[in-house]
């Protein structure tokens, strides 16, 4: 049962977060972790204890240490009294029965001259760990929270996995029984459970954060010599089965926040960006190629090994850069139009093969699922994103909803008096319009069919939603010329008036008009909706001369050819 006097309870706050989504390979530090058993009536504790302690300050860049005070020999030891749950639960875990006692990794047990020697930390030091600990302490006054991050660089072990929290007293002047007056990383509370908070670790490429509250207001009720400004957490991840440490941590580390971009294929265009927090605050970077700056560019691939120091802590990772694979795809489009109940799968309207598994946001920056759910979504930039921080890529789908067609423009049309007969060729953009006016037949203008004067062409396109731009009127100006040099004949000043034609027609369909003169020149064109049975119809714009004319109604499967006469 926990004291409620001392600690406020835990708050287990966790966050699945992925960190890189590219294929380089990040290392962690891996800490030596040593726990002391000792006690301040024990006279070889007093004996031995100064050299253990020596070697601890002489690698407090490699190492992490939590002091324990169990009840033996000496149950009377005031530091075993100020917390007798937490320190004799360790002891029974590692099943000590006397003092000093030192388990260096949760595997490594020594006593006596051997209690910490330089041989021990050499022995694991320089290693690397799948699992990276951090620790961030906040709050004000005696109200705090320790914020404990696990980060996994590589696919994490598994087993019967505790993390153990606990608040330590630095430094205790305590003039003990023993003759020893300076204390070093006292235990005062373990803020999880005593014999740890059972744990999976976030998978490789992940991390979570797991919260702690605690309160030091009565922390000399514990014992008079401990100082709340002295306090700091130590975090370790522990397999309670084996006792074999994976990583430790603490609220004193230097830690390393780094995002890597891969170069593309044959390139040095690779990048590392370091943010480091913790320690004093006061780094010197050293990498393996020789630089001293947080941040490297213009790398190619290969393996760069990173160590930071404030001067008394230090902290080191080795980072592979591969070749880049993440491909955003080319950008694309897609209309939507209202009242269809669809739904659009954005990641099928990219094109060059993007990468599957990234991100997407919506028109408001705001998350989407990649789906567009006609109606219910906006209309927008969808953005697509793979990788993450400095090597992030993104393309975007544009969901026109409803969109007109913008920037409409005809091509083709002269800039002065036309003099001659010659149909020109006309051509709008955006593509897929329809040209409309007097002398238009389908894309041209036929001055011989418009005749003098001014005549107006627009263009016209429409959507998928069968919404339609019309361009602005562009006006054309034709004068009288001589139709002989053109072998037209001799045009007489007279106009015909309109031309009725009576179709019987076996079934409906769509068909195309033609009129051509006696010489087999098209000189006008229109298609017409055909309806099943007898019908009238009426051609308005023909404007033709008199003369002898071939009127053609036809589609792909069927023509009919008859003389026309014009008075």
């Amino acid at each position: 049962m926990k004291k409620s006097i001392l600690l406020l309870g835990m708050i287990g706050l966790l966050l699945g977060t992925s960190f890189n989504t590219q294929a380089q390979e990040i290392t962690a530090k891996r800490y030596v972790m040593m726990e002391l058993f000792t006690n301040t009536f024990c006279g070889l504790c007093g004996i031995y204890d100064p050299a253990a302690s020596a070697t601890l300050d002489a690698n407090l860049d490699n190492v992490h240490n939590i002091t324990y005070y169990p009840n033996v020999p000496y149950p009377q030891c005031t530091f075993q009294q100020a917390n007798p749950t937490d320190n004799n639960t360790r002891k029974s875990f590692y099943g000590v029965t006397g003092t000093p006692r030192s388990f260096t990794m949760g595997t490594d047990q020594n006593s006596g001259n051997s209690l910490f020697t330089q041989s021990t930390v050499d022995t694991h030091k320089g290693q690397d760990s799948p699992l990276r600990i951090a620790v961030d302490i906040s709050g004000s006054g005696s109200m705090k929270s320790a914020d404990v991050t696990l980060k996994s660089y590589d696919t994490p072990p598994s087993g019967d996995l505790r993390l153990f929290v606990a608040a330590v007293v630095k430094d205790v002047n305590f003039n003990a029984p023993n003759g020893i007056d300076d204390h070093s990383n006292v235990l005062w509370n373990i803020l999880s459970s005593e014999n740890g908070d059972p744990i999976t670790l976030p998978s490789e490429g992940n991390e979570m954060t797991v919260t702690y509250n605690y309160n030091t207001s009565n922390i000399t009720s514990a014992h008079p010599d401990f100082s709340a400004n002295q306090v700091y957490i130590v975090a370790f991840v522990q397999n309670y089965a084996t006792k074999a440490m994976i990583n430790s941590g603490t609220s004193e580390d230097i830690i390393l926040e780094i995002d890597a971009c891969n170069p593309n294929m044959g390139t040095n265009d690779g990048s590392i960006n370091v943010i480091a927090s913790g320690g004093n605050g006061s780094y010197t970077y050293s990498w393996s190629n020789g630089m001293n700056m947080a941040n490297l560019s213009n790398l190619s691939t290969g393996t760069y090994t990173l160590t930071v120091t404030d001067g008394v802590h230090e902290v080191y990772s080795t980072i592979t850069l591969d070749n880049n694979t993440l491909n955003p795809g080319i950008d694309g489009s897609v209309d939507a139009c209202p009242y269809q109940d669809v739904v659009f799968n954005l990641y099928d309207f990219l094109g060059g093969n993007p990468s599957p598994g990234g991100t997407w946001t919506d028109p408001n920056g705001n998350p989407s699922n990649g789906q567009y759910v006609n109606d219910s979504d906006p209309g927008g930039v969808y953005t697509y994103t793979v990788g993450s921080g400095a090597c992030a890529f993104s393309s975007q789908v544009v969901v026109n909803y409803g969109a007109l067609p913008s920037g409409l423009s005809i091509s083709g049309v002269p800039s002065s008096p036309v003099s001659n007969g010659v149909p020109l060729s006309l051509s709008g953009t955006p593509a897929g319009g329809t040209f409309t006016g007097n002398g238009v037949v389908f894309n041209a203008f036929n001055p011989s069919i418009a005749g003098p004067g001014i005549h107006t062409i627009t263009y016209t396109v429409s959507n998928e939603c069968g919404s339609s731009a019309v361009s602005d009127d562009i006006f054309v100006i034709t004068i009288s010329y001589n139709f002989v040099n053109y072998n037209l004949g001799t045009i007489s000043p007279a106009k015909a008036g309109p031309v009725e034609i009576i179709l019987d027609a076996i079934e409906s369909g769509n068909f195309n008009l033609q009129v051509n003169d006696i010489s087999g020149r098209i000189i006008f064109e229109q298609q017409l909706d055909v309806l099943e049975g007898r019908q009238k119809i009426t051609l308005n714009d023909l404007n033709l001369e008199s003369g002898t004319y071939i009127v053609n109604i036809y589609n792909d499967d069927q023509s009919v050819v008859k003389k026309l006469i014009m008075n």
